[in-house]
């Protein structure tokens, strides 16, 4: 009995002395195929084979460089494929931690390789990520999960590359393109961490979710990107924010609960079509600093649209009633006269520009942002209409001369009836209560 438990006492003993050295003789293993001078911590051990790599998996970096990398990759054992079309390189079905660098990071090469069902976390700071590609074209990376990187992933100077399926959630940043152009962005998830692309153009994001961030979907000087089918929904800040972005496709996403805007839109040339854009803290659509935007079909509730520029940029606009606000038309003008009850039918907000001698009476434009705004309108009537519990303004008159108000309700407001740049205007008999700046 004594022999029985002293020899089960040494084999609890070993046990314990090899999983205290687990650690030591997995950490910083890596595979480098290719050569160049940013692989210095990729160099540790040369070739692995292919059970070697399930083997260690939890520890493992990848750095390949170059398209004679991928044939030194193959040729010891630790992917399949030849790089072509048919038949890519395939790096499947392993756990990466990432240490001070990326867990895969591949640089200038232009055959076509899979990466998936890969486990990829805490990678060093930027510019690594899970998986890093430079200069890498023809790539697809499929089904990966990544957590604890600083990026998730991270595109710079790649094209013509497909990211899908992945989940990248609660990452410093999820998915990130750095001029980079013509990649497929789609069904990943990246909540608390976002997508973000700069200086990238002709991609197409559908498909994806991006919540619980500070914004979830960002685009910055990138243009004749489709942005589809993607929900970024409760972002601290905005769901998403397109700045100095131009020929863009935004169309049935749903965006909605974000605190401060649903989606922001600076540049030029866009669509923006059939989205729901509800319930966010104060704008649901703004337009900024571009001409010649559309919007059609967009769902606005408890929240409406704004939008801001020079005279040339606000009357340059395509914006029809198809686009509601709490379920009723938004009705949007530019360089009218004469505009009447008919032209204001069951309104849920009015926005005109350069609009003459025209009466807007008896409509009830309450929650969305401004519930009647007037940009370079003159000799206008506002006549007993309720503009109540608007983010922004109840009646908002800027550079509008000669207007009269009468009889209007602007209660609750952040602002009840507000005059900027506007002159010679006659208010009367107006009740403007609570608002929380200004009545």
């Amino acid at each position: 009995m004594k022999s029985y438990v002293r020899s089960k006492k040494i084999i609890l003993i070993t046990l314990g002395f090899l999983f205290a050295l687990l650690p030591i003789i997995t950490t910083n293993l890596s595979v480098t195929a290719g050569s160049n001078n940013n692989s210095s911590d990729y160099s540790d051990i040369k070739n692995l084979d292919t059970e070697n790599l399930k083997i260690a998996a939890s520890s493992v970096k990848i750095y390949i460089y170059g398209n004679s990398g991928w044939v030194n990759f193959e040729t010891d054992g630790n992917c399949t494929g030849n790089g072509t079309y048919s038949a890519p390189y395939v790096i499947e079905d392993l756990v990466i931690s990432g240490g001070s660098g990326s867990c895969i990071w591949i640089e200038n090469s232009d055959v076509y390789f899979r990466i998936e069902n890969c486990t990829l976390y805490n990678s060093g700071v930027f510019p690594h990520a899970g998986i890093r590609l430079s200069n890498v074209n023809n790539g697809k990376l499929i089904d990966n999960n990544f957590s604890s990187n600083d990026m998730a992933i991270h595109l710079y100077y790649s094209d013509n590359n497909t990211i899908s399926g992945n989940t990248a959630d609660y990452n410093n940043n999820g998915i990130f393109l750095y001029y980079s152009n013509k990649n497929t962005i789609s069904g990943n998830t990246a909540n608390e961490a976002g997508i973000s692309i700069q200086f990238s153009d002709y991609n197409t994001i559908t498909g994806n979710t991006a919540n619980n961030d500070f914004w979830g979907i960002s685009l910055s000087e990138s243009d004749h990107n489709n942005l589809s089918g993607n929900t970024a929904n409760n972002n601290r800040h905005i769901g998403m924010n397109l700045v100095w972005c131009n020929y863009n496709t935004v169309l049935g996403n749903t965006v909605n609960n974000n605190t401060f805007w649903g989606i922001n839109m600076r540049g030029g040339h866009n669509i923006i079509s059939g989205n729901n854009v509800s319930y966010n803290g104060d704008v649901a659509i703004e337009l900024s600093g571009g001409i010649n935007n559309t919007l059609s079909g967009n769902i606005m509730n408890e929240c409406g649209l704004l939008i801001s520029g020079t005279f040339e940029t606000l009357i340059s606009h395509s914006i029809d009633t198809t686009n509601l606000v709490d379920g009723n038309p938004l009705y949007y003008y530019a360089n009218k006269v004469n505009l009447g009850s008919n032209n204001f039918t069951n309104a849920g907000q009015v926005i005109l520009v350069n609009c003459n001698d025209s009466l807007i009476s008896n409509l009830n434009t309450s929650y969305c942002y401004e519930g009647i705004a007037l940009k370079y309108c003159n000799n206008n009537t506002l006549l007993g209409n309720t503009a109540n519990y608007n983010d922004g303004g109840g009646i908002f008159l800027r550079w509008s001369n000669n207007n009269t108000l009468l009889g209007n309700t602007a209660n609750n407001n952040y602002q009840g009836i507000y005059l900027y740049g506007s002159n010679n205007i006659t208010i009367s008999g107006n009740t403007v209560n609570n608002n929380y700046v200004y009545g």
